[in-house]
C-alpha cells in the first residue's frame, strides 16, 4: 500500500502514522477502567465479613459475558458494514486520502464498539464479583480483557482493515 502524507486543503487527510494512537489510548483506557475497577472489588470484598453470597449474579454475569463475546463478532461488524455502504455511495469523489479517511473512520467505530461491549460485561462481572464474593468471577474481565488485547488496534491491522476495504470499495463501485 503506498504511503499517504496529509496533504493542503480542505477536508479530512488520512495519514497512516497519526490514527494509530487515538484509537490505541481508548482501547487501553477501556482495559485499564475495567482494572482498576476490579482491583477496587477486591480490595472492598476482601475488607467485608460474611462468606460467598448465594445470588444469581455470577451466572448472570458469565451469561452477560458470552453474549458479550458473541455480540462483539457479530454488532461491530454489522455496523462496519453499513457504515462501508455509506462511503461506497459517497466515494468522497474518489480522493484516495479521502476515501482512506472515511474508511479509517468505521475500523475507529468498530473498535470501540467491540471494547464497549466487552467493557461492560467485563464491569458488571466484577460488580457481581463484589456481590457474591465469586473469585472465579474474575476471570471473566480478565478473559475479556485478553481479548481485547488480542485485537489491539496497530498500524498494521489498521492498514489491513483499510485495505480490505478498499478493495469491496473498488469491487462495488464496479458493478
Amino acid at each position: 500500500m503506498p504511503s499517504m502524507l496529509p496533504s493542503s486543503g480542505p477536508g479530512p487527510r488520512y495519514n497512516p502514522d497519526a490514527p494509530v494512537q487515538p484509537i490505541q489510548i481508548i482501547v487501553f483506557a477501556l482495559m485499564l477502567g475495567v482494572t482498576i475497577f476490579a482491583v477496587v472489588a477486591v480490595f472492598s470484598t476482601l475488607n467485608r465479613q460474611g462468606g460467598p453470597d448465594e445470588s444469581s449474579a455470577p451466572i448472570a454475569a458469565a451469561v452477560l459475558a458470552a453474549a458479550a463475546v458473541v455480540a462483539r463478532f457479530l454488532i461491530p461488524p454489522l455496523v462496519a458494514r453499513s457504515q462501508m455502504q455509506n462511503v461506497i455511495e459517497r466515494r468522497r469523489n474518489d480522493n484516495p486520502l479521502e476515501i482512506d479517511q472515511a474508511i479509517y473512520e468505521v475500523f475507529q467505530t468498530r473498535t470501540i464498539i467491540e471494547g464497549g461491549i466487552l467493557e461492560g460485561a467485563a464491569l458488571f462481572a466484577i460488580v457481581a464479583f463484589m456481590v457474591s464474593s465469586q473469585w472465579w468471577l474474575l476471570g471473566v474481565p480478565g478473559a475479556l480483557i485478553a481479548l481485547m488485547l488480542v485485537t489491539f488496534p496497530t498500524k498494521g491491522r489498521i492498514e489491513q482493515f483499510i485495505h480490505e476495504h478498499k478493495q469491496q470499495l473498488d469491487f462495488e463501485g464496479d458493478r
